[in-house]
């Protein structure tokens, strides 16, 4: 069977990020005292709000290139809500550690909260691509072989939203949802074989890849 469920490790890690976020804050609060601001220089509020909004950016853009690259794994939903918990909490964390050091002014400290919200969006959209590029790097192939295309079909996600263009393998006697691009999906007809590569990671998620889809 080449399909495997996915590791139970992974959502120990998520809970135990999850669980440090409430004792990290409650550390930072005992420690720091924002009543008055001293004078802050011009430099250290650019690099602030540079690091802020390049992060920002960076995980988006991030989350974007790493959708397209986990679109055949096993369960890919799976593997994305645990890159985006992870990252989630790990942003939440460091940006209440960095509180202390990077505040500018009253305003900036009554609205820390939505900096926060960003600061952590853009971290779990860098820990998508991170763990996709991991998880590749650690996936071992098991099997390449000819399957055959069950069925085909695409689906419309509407007004000016590109079509996605999927196929049913049967893959050791398991139907397998695979996503391909346009041109290989015109290429293609029902019942035809085509070639699919299986590959097992050590941390449950594995992946199939379309060799002939480049």
């Amino acid at each position: 069977m080449y399909l495997t469920d996915q590791k139970s490790g992974a959502l120990t890690i998520s809970a135990y990020i999850i669980s440090s976020v409430s004792s990290g804050y409650n550390l930072i609060m005992k420690k720091q005292k924002m009543g008055e601001f001293a004078e802050v220089s011009f430099a250290k509020k650019v690099v602030v709000t540079v690091s802020f909004f390049s992060i920002f950016f960076a995980g988006m853009f991030a989350a974007v290139a790493s959708f397209g690259r986990h679109k055949n794994y096993a369960q890919p939903v799976f593997f994305s809500a645990v890159c985006i918990i992870i990252g989630l909490a790990v942003g939440y964390i460091i940006a209440r550690l960095l509180k202390a050091h990077i505040m500018l002014n009253k305003t900036m400290e009554q609205n820390y909260g939505n900096l926060v919200c960003m600061f952590s969006l853009g971290v779990a959209g860098l820990f998508l691509l991170l763990g996709q590029s991991l998880n590749t790097a650690i996936a071992r192939k098991i099997a390449c072989d000819a399957f055959r295309v069950n069925r085909m079909f695409h689906t419309k996600s509407g007004y000016r939203r590109p079509v996605v263009n999927k196929m049913i393998v049967d893959i050791d006697g398991n139907p397998t949802i695979l996503y391909c691009s346009y041109r290989f999906y015109n290429s293609v007809s029902n019942n035809q074989l085509v070639n699919v590569c299986i590959y097992k990671s050590p941390i449950g998620f594995d992946f199939f890849e379309l060799t002939d889809d480049k």
